[in-house]
């Protein structure tokens, strides 16, 4: 009468079907998937008004050495976030993390452990699809999030690849620990980052 798990499949299949599987035993949040109380988590921002300049290879690349030492996890909240590119193909997304987040059911954990993806020691989460959708989540929306994914999962750092396509940009950019503003010398970048500075 015990659950019966194909062996011969991918690795985080078979972790996805233990945890579904444990899901369903602990059904009252029973010290499955709760995160011990800490303190209040690191946000790193990764933003420029200036493009091409190898933002998300940045923000990857800062993600993986900071993963060596502590839990990391990696959000794009680009327009076009380039799956296929640096992101791998699949199912589930940053936005189905977002609608769960807005369910308000304390399971975001559980949630988190099945969407995300590898990069060496950094986990990502796949960017949203379609731009229209990310242009439609409010500022307070993402903020919520955020205190979710460090209330109810291990991770410590989260790393933002923000696009200025997003709604209420410096109010997320506000609840950054961090901001890295990538640039480059030319005359070009120069005036975008002077016209950015006046704007702030």
């Amino acid at each position: 009468r015990e659950d019966v798990i194909y062996k011969y499949q991918a690795g985080e299949q078979i972790l996805n079907e233990i945890i579904e599987q444990c899901e369903e035993i602990y059904t009252n949040n029973e010290l499955f998937f709760m995160a011990p109380n800490k303190k209040k988590g690191k946000i790193i921002g990764i933003f420029s008004p200036v493009h091409r300049i190898g933002k998300t290879g940045y923000a990857l690349r800062l993600g993986e050495s900071l993963a060596d030492t502590e839990n990391v996890l990696y959000m794009s909240l680009e327009l076009y976030g380039g799956i296929g590119g640096h992101f791998e193909r699949g199912n589930q997304t940053l936005e189905d993390v977002l609608y769960y987040a807005r369910q308000e059911k304390g399971n975001l954990g559980y949630i988190l452990a099945k969407a995300v993806r590898h990069k060496g020691n950094l986990d990502y989460l796949l960017p949203i699809p379609v731009s229209e959708d990310i242009k439609e989540i409010r500022s307070a929306e993402w903020i919520e999030l955020f205190k979710q994914i460090f209330n109810q999962s291990v991770y410590d750092t989260l790393i933002l690849d923000v696009d200025e396509g997003i709604r209420d940009i410096y109010e997320v950019l506000k609840v950054c620990t961090q901001i890295h503003v990538l640039t480059d010398q030319t005359a070009y970048a120069n005036a975008k980052l002077e016209q950015m500075e006046k704007e702030l």
